[in-house]
């Protein structure tokens, strides 16, 4: 007997929509976070706010959006993307409106320390956005089987989150001719048209859609594979929350993302502060080098490395990448302008190609609840990142000028220790 079609139930999509709209996804929740860093300095100087209440203010949305990822990586394991991506863009969305209107009302005039706790609580509210990473990787990854895995994950996390990279490099000169409240009133402008776009292009993966039209989970799981859909997630919200704490590869992938991805978090907000700071570089082009040798390389640089790692085997990739992140760590504790530059480049790759393999392997170790999965990695793995810059901050105050080289030993032992799981996961995969 034949099996059933997309048409018999009505399906619709495809892979490419699956991606492009988790991806857009992505994109924008990162970019309504990333707006917070390079706009504090007119928060600081209208409110009058302390450098410990500034940190406070730029570093809360990436707080709340790292441990938003852990449950909203579970309810798209449940639920299928597209309704957790509308959730959280659109909390963003309505957050970031609520900025503007304040900023166009009182800015700069009666924009007084008063307001500083409303702003604590819309910048949780903005950060709710960098939960859709967690949401995009399984909305994506659902729609594709798990021998591209890597190329599909590359595109995602390469494009997707070149947000922050693009805000540093665009939102200086925009502030600059606009000023903060039209600034703003551009990206919320811009958010609610990929809100809209979302909308109407998204769509779940078969498995999700069966479910939707009351179709028992067996039975969904059999139609979806029958049509394609290799990867079927096997567990409700909780278990798929729940999962991954007894699964020791998947703690595994955690400390590679805290030692990578939660190492580059940290080194976007740090690096343009060590180029103003240690090497006299002008905050524009402290910025500058900053975003292209080091974010926007790190970032796109995951798109040819998922491939690879499809060709290679990511645990492959995450030990040879983490060679590259070693070497870019030492030159930067050589200290000189040139070798900095090239430190920073090479180090970018090596973080940029070891994200990218490490999410390789989640749906590899994870396949039956990757949303899960991926919310504990990312999310601690960013957290993580919060961490590190502390660390960087303390190496400052304890050496002075002399710590803002210094600090990058913390990216040696980082790599290190990237190193040993890449060789555990070398030998485990050739078991």
């Amino acid at each position: 007997m034949k099996p059933p079609g997309t048409a018999d139930y009505g399906l619709t999509g495809s892979r490419r929509i699956g991606l492009t709209s988790a991806t857009m996804g992505q994109f924008m929740g990162l970019a309504t976070i990333s707006l917070f860093g390079p706009t504090a300095v007119v928060f600081q100087r209208a409110m009058i706010l302390s450098p410990i209440e500034v940190a406070l203010l730029v570093s809360i949305p990436v707080v709340a959006g790292s441990l938003l990822r852990v449950p909203f990586g579970a309810w798209a394991d449940s639920a299928g993307g597209r309704s957790p991506m509308l959730i959280v863009l659109g909390v963003s969305s309505v957050s970031m409106a609520a900025i503007t209107i304040i900023l166009f009302l009182d800015y700069p005039m009666r924009l007084t320390h008063s307001l500083f706790p409303l702003f604590l609580l819309l910048g949780c509210l903005v950060g709710v956005g960098a939960a859709a990473f967690s949401i995009g990787v399984p909305q994506a990854s659902y729609w594709y089987p798990l021998n591209r895995q890597g190329y599909v994950l590359g595109i995602y996390s390469g494009i997707g989150g070149l947000a922050p990279g693009l805000i540093t490099l665009a939102l200086p000169p925009l502030l600059t001719f606009t000023g903060p409240a039209y600034a703003y009133l551009i990206w919320l402008i811009l958010s609610l048209a990929v809100l809209l776009v979302y909308f109407l292009i998204a769509k779940d993966a078969f498995f999700f859609q069966l479910l939707k039209k009351g179709v028992d989970r067996e039975r969904a799981a059999a139609i979806a594979k029958d049509n394609g859909q290799e990867l079927v997630p096997s567990y409700n919200a909780f278990r798929s929350l729940r999962a991954p704490l007894s699964n020791l590869k998947n703690w595994g992938l955690v400390v590679a993302n805290t030692t990578a991805f939660g190492g580059y978090v940290a080194l976007t907000t740090w690096l343009p502060t060590y180029w103003a700071l240690d090497h006299g570089v002008g905050i524009i082009d402290a910025g500058i080098i900053a975003s292209i040798g080091f974010i926007i390389l790190g970032t796109i640089i995951r798109v040819p490395a998922g491939s690879l790692s499809d060709r290679y085997g990511g645990e492959a990739i995450l030990f040879y990448s983490s060679l590259l992140m070693l070497a870019g760590s030492i030159i930067f504790l050589i200290n000189g302008f040139a070798l900095d530059v090239a430190g920073e480049i090479i180090l970018g790759i090596g973080v940029g190609v070891n994200s990218a393999a490490t999410f390789k392997l989640v749906p590899k170790y994870s396949k039956s609840n990757i949303g899960g999965a991926t919310g504990w990695v990312s999310g601690l793995g960013v957290f993580g990142g919060l961490i590190i810059t502390i660390l960087l901050g303390a190496f400052v105050n304890l050496f002075g000028y002399r710590g803002y080289s210094l600090g990058f030993t913390i990216y040696v032992g980082l790599s290190i220790v990237s190193l040993i799981i890449g060789v555990i996961f070398m030998r485990l995969s050739k078991v």
